[in-house]
């Protein structure tokens, strides 16, 4: 007789699920050489994959300087998602501007700045780098105070009230690098801070005698500090390399007296407008000189091609490093392993050959656990696990909610492998795409398998 087994799934609520993991009550005896075939399937899927990208996969990227510079390796943490490709790139994109890159010139003039994003469901990267900007003193907006003097080296307070002058860029968030020599003591404060929030202090330099005399800003607070007073003639520097923030003080003698460090978090590791802002309290006659006055500039602005900094080489490639899984992770993002992907542009881009998301080019595989098939999945370099493939299902073209509702009235039944009469009391279903992916899905699924003895037929 025929047996009937009916599988359900069951999503958490505003959730998904990837697997429909169903025990029985009673054992279900499978005699020898039986056959088993898809009755039915309800499921909706969801229309991104569902990812889950390993521990420190590893990809690497070219920048500056053009595509013969070493590489260097970003790693991205582990991330996995069930809905959406947006998780995947936005932990890319932090990797990325987490990291110092090899640039072929270390100056206050190089930076870059990489956003991961999509277009039309295809990956899509875009390597920004900076241009310098006369950065002169008196070329920065005055939004408050009066100085005794004003030129493009150098600035001093009159100390008639607070001063607050800014420069409107976006500074690249990988590299970059500001100095200024102290000329007259006071305080001040120099930091990088959000342009619709000026507040928010994502990094800086605070010099304030009745407090601690050096502090070094990150995160929007101090995150060290230095006893050392500070004096007329040292030079100021602060630097930012991937996500180390590092604040020096070299005295009028070439000594280094301070050198505080800190790690921006993930929150000021994105792309974000920001500008340099300078601001000296009421009553204080600081002054400060610079030894060249041009710094990055750098104003992502889509309306506008020149303001996209300048012309740079870039590349991308996900090699098979020490048998970590990034073949997958270049599948998943629509790009071919161990294959260069090259571009020169202002921003650099380069995009996925195919598209990323979605199932509705893809046949969906069912997979079967428990009960082993007389299926086989090939390949083209090593050898590809076996996966019990049940059948191929394919997404109708008008579903806009990737919903499936497949019913045969003729199942087309395989063979098991079980030359010796097997019992069973669990069995686990999937949904694959064509690259064997597993596919998300939402709500509650309903399938049914036919069990058929050796003696039966359909």
């Amino acid at each position: 007789m025929v047996k009937l087994i009916r599988l359900k799934g069951q999503a958490k609520s505003g959730s998904t699920g990837v697997e429909i993991n169903n025990n029985f009550s009673s054992s279900i005896f499978v005699q020898p050489k039986s056959r088993l075939a898809l009755r039915s399937v309800q499921v909706e899927l969801e229309k991104a994959r569902a990812f889950n990208v390993p521990a420190n996969t590893i990809y690497n990227y070219r920048i500056n300087g053009g595509l013969n510079d070493d590489l260097t390796t970003v790693a991205v943490p582990a991330v996995s998602d069930q809905g959406s490709l947006n998780p995947i790139l936005t932990e890319m994109q932090i990797a990325a501007n987490s990291t110092a890159p090899v640039v072929s010139a270390a100056s206050k003039y190089s930076g870059s700045l990489h956003i991961y994003d999509m277009n039309a469901e295809k990956a899509r990267l875009r390597s920004y780098q900076a241009d310098p900007k006369n950065a002169g003193y008196d070329n920065w907006l005055v939004d408050s105070g009066s100085f005794t003097t004003l030129t493009a080296d150098a600035l001093t307070s009159d100390g008639s009230q607070e001063v607050e002058t800014y420069l409107t860029e976006v500074v690249p968030l990988v590299n970059n690098t500001v100095n200024f020599t102290y000329a007259v003591t006071g305080d001040i404060t120099w930091a990088h801070v959000e342009y619709d929030a000026p507040s928010q202090k994502i990094y800086g330099v605070q010099i304030d005698s009745t407090l601690t005399p050096v502090s070094l800003i990150a995160n929007n607070s101090i995150a060290a500090t230095s006893p050392y007073a500070i004096t007329a003639g040292d030079v100021v520097q602060m630097t930012k390399s991937g996500r180390t923030i590092t604040l020096t003080v070299t005295d009028n003698l070439g000594s280094l007296q301070v050198s505080l460090t800190a790690e921006l978090n993930d929150t000021y590791v994105r792309p974000q407008a920001l500008y340099n802002l300078i601001s000296i309290p009421q009553g204080q006659t600081t002054g400060i000189t610079s030894g060249g006055n041009a710094l990055q500039a750098l104003d992502i602005d889509p309306t506008d091609p020149a303001s996209d900094g300048r012309a740079h080489s870039f590349r991308v490639n996900f090699p098979n490093l020490n048998g970590t899984n990034v073949q997958t992770l270049a599948r998943t993002l629509g790009f071919d392993s161990a294959t260069n992907y090259d571009n020169t542009g202002a921003p650099a881009t380069i995009e996925a050959p195919r598209v990323s998301t979605g199932t509705e080019l893809n046949g969906v595989l069912v997979a079967i656990d428990g009960l082993d098939l007389d299926t086989y999945v090939g390949a083209t370099n090593g050898i590809q696990n076996d996966v019990n493939i049940l059948d191929v299902l394919q997404l109708p073209s008008n579903s806009a909610d990737q919903s499936i509702d497949y019913q045969s009235n003729f199942p087309v039944p395989l063979d098991l492998k079980n030359d010796r009469e097997q019992i069973i009391r669990n069995l686990r279903l999937r949904f694959l795409d064509n690259d064997l992916n597993v596919l998300a899905y939402k709500g509650e699924p309903i399938v049914v398998l036919e069990l058929y003895g050796p003696d039966e037929s359909t």
